[in-house]
């Protein structure tokens, strides 16, 4: 890996997707690191990925009617825990109270925690009938110094685009019903948002499993826990070279100082950040 100066040692694709979506909003994250104001959607949003992992291990055995019911309901309270003592050890806005009973919720307010605890369990509930019935397989590579092959699932991958260092984590590599390795990727926002997603993350994904394992995945799936359905996408829109190019691009920019304001919807956001 190339050493390099700058404000962050890799980058990433939240780190461009914020950058390319309002320079600003991602000068006060990243440059001024101005603390957010927490929300609840981040932490069942969390949970979910943590319960899908421990799924997909093999470590969550739902197989057994009310029993994996049981473990469900027992894994996402852990999950849940896990996720809002990680919120609460960051830097938050003074003054945030860490009950999170009083952070954004979504749909007005509605998704508090206490909907978090019915819903999310009932998501993973239907993220694992879903896996059952979708012929997908995790995919695995071999560890020689383990002994043992090794399931790509929240598999951190570090490597370089555009000669930039990127740091890229996959929800999972899966192989299909064609033997051929696609990205899955977690929405737990609404679900016609998850339909509408733009699939660049996913392609960000692939460029990164091209450069740091030597195969670029055609398709990819963005789950949404919503409505317990897959949405595929040809992730051939964007090559491994245009994404470094992108890569490349906002790195020289971001090191110039150059930081442009959306005037759109965002700028809500940079203004919530105490953007002047």
């Amino acid at each position: 890996m190339t050493e390099r100066k700058g404000y962050q040692t890799y980058r990433s694709y939240s780190q461009l997707d914020l950058f390319l979506t309002c320079g600003e909003c991602y000068r006060l994250k990243y440059v001024e690191r101005i603390p957010e104001a927490p929300s609840v959607w981040s932490i069942g949003g969390t949970a979910f990925h943590s319960c899908a992992e421990w799924l997909l291990k093999g470590d969550l055995d739902v197989s057994d009617g009310t029993f994996g019911i049981e473990r469900i309901v027992n894994a996402w309270e852990v999950a849940w825990q896990i996720a809002h003592s990680d919120v609460v050890t960051r830097p938050m806005p003074e003054g945030t109270d860490p009950d999170p009973d009083t952070w954004r919720a979504a749909d007005k307010g509605r998704e508090t925690p206490f909907w978090w605890r019915h819903a999310g369990p009932r998501m993973v509930g239907d993220f694992a009938a879903w896996w059952a019935r979708s012929g997908l397989s995790v995919f695995s590579l071999r560890d020689d110094e383990a002994g043992h092959d090794v399931p790509l699932l929240e598999h951190e991958l570090l490597v370089e685009l555009g000669g930039v260092p990127v740091r890229a984590i996959p929800d999972a590599l899966v192989v299909d019903e064609h033997g051929q390795v696609d990205v899955l990727d977690y929405k737990s926002g609404k679900a016609d948002g998850v339909r509408r997603k733009d699939p660049f993350q996913l392609c960000v994904y692939a460029a990164a499993v091209h450069a740091g394992l030597g195969f670029r995945p055609t398709w990819g799936l963005f789950y949404g826990t919503r409505l317990a359905e897959a949405y595929p996408h040809d992730l051939s829109r964007w090559s491994t070279d245009q994404i470094g190019e992108m890569f490349a691009r906002f790195d020289a920019d971001e090191l110039a100082g150059i930081y442009k304001q959306n005037p759109g919807r965002h700028l809500g956001l940079c203004q919530s950040k105490g953007a002047k």
